[in-house]
């Protein structure tokens, strides 16, 4: 756990603590364009209405990124956190989702070029749907963290040419396989997650999704309060 240096104080609600924003380790980076218009709803709020989910043993953030992002930028000490054990919380993926004019061209290209020195028989995989059928299927011997870095660099250059990329959960793709070209990434373990942390590394934006079977409670705490912190 962790040092005697850092503030974990048990708030009222049972599993919900306290915690020094400086002990949280983030797994994720932040959406940039998603940051500022949440800082807005946090303070127009006054209160802080749901705690974020930690790892207790590692102290990662599994959800609440942009939140203690926000508490950091504007100087609370302490933030609301669920600390739970890692095997209680399901990681799944999210699917990236490209529509416009020649997609399908300028996506399969990219893949190709990036990947053509790293494909191997036994790979992660890299699967690529268009009109309801699998189109494509890259091994890729690369990290985990790596290939996450590639096709969020496909992302940001598919939407500087002005095509549309939607992220939607791993569950929601069939909707979307007779209209567009999909991409599923190779899945993100726990242990992944660690070790690209412990070596003071993040994952792109929206690459893993963290769900508790339990319910995350309200706490509604003044940001005074996380602003003084104790």
């Amino acid at each position: 756990m962790l040092s005697s240096n850092y503030i974990i104080i048990p708030y009222s609600i049972y599993g919900v603590y306290l915690i020094d924003v400086r002990a949280l380790k983030l797994h994720e980076e932040c959406i940039k364009e998603h940051l500022e218009g949440l800082k807005e709803e946090i303070l127009g709020d006054g209160v802080l209405k749901k705690p974020i989910i930690v790892d207790k043993n590692t102290m990662i953030v599994l959800d609440g990124t942009h939140r203690v992002t926000i508490a950091r930028e504007v100087g609370f000490k302490v933030i609301p956190a669920l600390l739970i054990d890692y095997t209680e919380a399901e990681i799944y993926s999210w699917a990236r989702i490209f529509t416009g004019k020649n997609a399908k061209k300028y996506v399969i290209e990219f893949l190709q070029k990036m990947f053509k020195e790293s494909q191997s028989v036994q790979g992660k995989n890299i699967v690529v749907f268009f009109n309801g059928k699998e189109y494509l299927r890259i091994k890729s011997s690369r990290s985990i963290l790596e290939i996450y870095r590639t096709l969020y660099s496909l992302e940001r250059e598919m939407l500087s040419k002005c095509f549309s990329v939607k992220i939607v959960p791993d569950y929601a793709i069939e909707r979307y396989w007779h209209s567009s070209l999909v991409i599923v990434l190779p899945q993100i373990r726990r242990e992944d997650v660690i070790r690209v942390v412990s070596k003071g590394m993040c994952f792109p934006p929206k690459s893993t999704r963290h769900v508790l079977k339990r319910k995350i409670p309200d706490v509604n705490i003044p940001l005074h309060v996380l602003a003084k912190g104790f």
